[in-house]
């Protein structure tokens, strides 16, 4: 008898010292606090505006052929030309040359944004007065003023919604469906988009928590013109142990290169371990990540574009342990979105919007002279909560001090 408590007995601390958990399951029925939304529009800076870059910029970053007109204007622009290659650079000669030419483009006008001084950047990108031309929220308007402008490298400028940075009050909504969500009319100005290089016309959304560092690039969702699109949001949130159930962290410990008045999250954290990997090194910085140390982007360092091009590729095989010191959010809350779409504005009802957002801005009388212009460069998004629930998980340990000892007693 003795000898089976013993036998029993050990495996009951060794399963308290193994630290596992269980789920606790709910569904919470409350008001609901509303998620950022962050939208941008697809084409990253406008045509007529390439001329206000100057040939300054240019040279100094070596990525593109440019030619201006005598009013300023682009004569051409070569989307596809690679970085030059000087004689110190041999070994940065083939870097490109397994590169699809879209997507060498691509990273060409991303370094490009990413390094442009910020009153630039903004000035050639996309205006919320054009972009957002309507806005109502919970049943009431609302404006250009509700949106924060957040510059990225690959849309240029990009408008989030309810953020909750800065302090700012966060809004709740206390009903679902799409008349109690945000509801926007977008004017994507295609007649701006930049010839040979964007492919798709639309914006892209991402619905997302708060106070956190947005990434339309790898998470958002594209809307295409001529469509109300509705987003339907369902909210989750997992709620980890941590301590020795875990290796969760609420952020304080960690050290992220983005501003301190984004909270916490796991993107943005691997985003600045690999910057922090490119920095130590390859003794350069990658132009779309943040950064703060004192050197130069990895383009212009002889050996540079090589180096960054292996640590990337490590970072992509989690080679560099950066899935370790960024451990997952303590408090995560996720957004599950259903997505559906029904063609607009119909052919009843173009003339009605036309003289509606004619009011509101001259471009829009310039260029939407019929329904074929309005569904060219018009959208209209709903967010919106299916419904006013939302699923909580919480970590609970397998075996906490109460059970062990109540499974003593019992042996």
């Amino acid at each position: 008898m003795w000898g089976i408590f013993l036998w029993q007995g050990s495996l009951e601390v060794k399963k308290y010292f193994n630290y596992d958990v269980t789920y606790d399951i709910a569904v919470v029925f409350r008001e609901l606090p509303f998620p950022a939304v962050t939208i941008c529009n697809l084409n990253p800076l406008r045509q007529s505006k390439l001329g206000d870059l100057g040939t300054e910029y240019l040279n100094e970053l070596g990525f593109l052929d440019f030619d201006t007109t005598d009013d300023n204007q682009t004569s051409e622009f070569d989307w596809n030309a690679e970085i030059p290659v000087d004689s110190d650079w041999d070994d940065d000669s083939n870097f490109f040359d397994g590169f699809d030419d879209e997507y060498a483009a691509e990273i060409n006008l991303t370094r490009i944004m990413s390094i442009l001084d910020p009153s630039l950047r903004k000035s050639v990108g996309h205006q919320s007065k054009d972009f957002i031309q309507e806005c109502t929220f919970n049943g009431g308007k609302c404006s250009t003023a509700n949106f924060t402008l957040v510059l990225n490298s690959k849309y240029g400028n990009c408008f989030s919604f309810n953020t909750g940075i800065n302090d700012s009050e966060i809004l709740s909504t206390v009903r679902p469906g799409p008349t109690r969500g945000l509801t926007l009319t977008l004017f994507i100005e295609q007649d701006e988009y930049l010839t040979d290089y964007t492919e798709n016309a639309g914006a892209v959304v991402l619905v997302h928590p708060h106070s956190i560092v947005a990434f339309p690039e790898e998470q958002g969702i594209e809307v295409p013109p001529g469509f109300s699109t509705s987003i339907g949001v369902r909210l989750s949130e997992i709620i980890r142990k941590g301590g020795d159930y875990s290796d969760c962290t609420d952020g304080t410990d960690i050290d992220m290169l983005y501003d301190d008045d984004y909270s916490y999250s796991r993107e943005a954290c691997l985003s600045s371990c690999l910057q922090q990997a490119l920095i130590d090194t390859c003794l350069c910085y990658e132009p779309t990540l943040p950064h703060s140390a004192d050197v130069e982007m990895c383009s212009k360092v002889s050996g540079g574009t090589t180096c960054q091009a292996g640590v990337t590729n490590q970072h992509n095989k989690n080679q560099l342990g950066c899935t370790d010191t960024c451990p997952p959010s303590c408090n995560d809350r996720t957004y599950e979105t259903v997505v559906s779409m029904s063609q607009w504005p119909s052919e009843a009802y173009d003339d009605t919007l036309f003289r509606r957002l004619s009011k509101r801005s001259s471009k829009i009388q310039d260029q939407l002279g019929s329904i074929e212009d309005s569904r060219r460069n018009l959208i209209q998004l709903k967010v919106y909560y299916q419904e006013l629930n939302y699923q909580s998980i919480t970590e609970k340990p397998a075996l906490d001090e109460t059970g062990l000892l109540s499974n003593l007693g019992g042996l």
